[in-house]
């Protein structure tokens, strides 16, 4: 299950292809009402911008085209989002887990809501709701001004999960993280964190020796123009 697509299916087509499994993507910023913004229509065709509506129109086209697609090959695409109540194009995750009958399956969550994922987070109710929920894969946003609510969040999620893994958006400035016994260290604004439950991790997956980030052919800048970050941290 994925929160935040953004117009990159990518991973979930990845995903997809290695795992043979149904995916279920979610991103309410997209689309209007449909696959066509009938506002945006009428007022190209209104100021006479025909070339700009006919861009508009290819464009809008061939990604109703993909995700038809996709959706003939389970990787499947909702006009929604996720948020703490039913509202409009916002629904609750649990909500969805049952509407796509998944309330038993084994899922890998992702999520990339831009700073939504605090709300979610700071709401226990989600942790009752993780229970068939073996990865999450989070990007956290603002850790410059979050970055208490990122560690509470962190730690709740590791009390049942383990951190395996953690890439630095290069999107983002860094700040300094000021540390009491004078470690100081440059932290980026955005981080993508991968949880492992405990429970499916074995003895000989446990590593102990310092990692530099980002991983050789693993990680790849989000921005290919810009050097990606490089950490030396061990995660514990």
């Amino acid at each position: 299950m994925t929160y935040g697509v953004g117009w990159d299916f990518d991973f979930e087509v990845d995903f997809h292809n290695l795992t043979d499994k149904k995916v279920y993507m979610y991103d309410p910023t997209m689309f209007g009402d449909g696959y066509f913004n009938k506002v945006l229509i009428k007022s190209l065709f209104k100021r006479l911008k025909f070339k700009k509506l006919y861009a508009y129109l290819k464009y809008s086209y061939r990604w109703k085209r993909k995700i038809e697609y996709l959706r003939d090959h389970n990787v499947i695409f909702f006009s929604e989002g996720i948020a703490l109540e039913k509202e409009g194009k916002y629904d609750t995750f649990v909500n969805h887990l049952i509407k796509n009958n998944i309330t038993t399956e084994t899922l890998l969550l992702k999520m990339d809501i831009e700073e939504n994922e605090y709300a979610i987070f700071n709401d226990p109710a989600i942790f009752d709701h993780l229970y068939n929920v073996d990865q999450i894969v989070i990007e956290f946003h603002n850790l410059k001004n979050r970055l208490r609510e990122f560690k509470k969040i962190v730690l709740r999620l590791k009390e049942s999960y383990e951190i395996v893994h953690i890439h630095a958006n290069n999107n983002s400035a860094l700040f300094t993280l000021y540390n009491d016994n004078g470690n100081d260290m440059r932290f980026p604004d955005i981080v993508e964190v991968t949880f492992v439950k405990k429970e499916s991790i074995m003895p000989d997956d446990i590593l102990s020796e310092k990692i530099t980030y980002p991983c050789p052919d693993l990680d790849y800048p989000n921005i290919p123009s810009r050097p990606d970050y490089i950490w030396n941290l061990t995660i514990k």
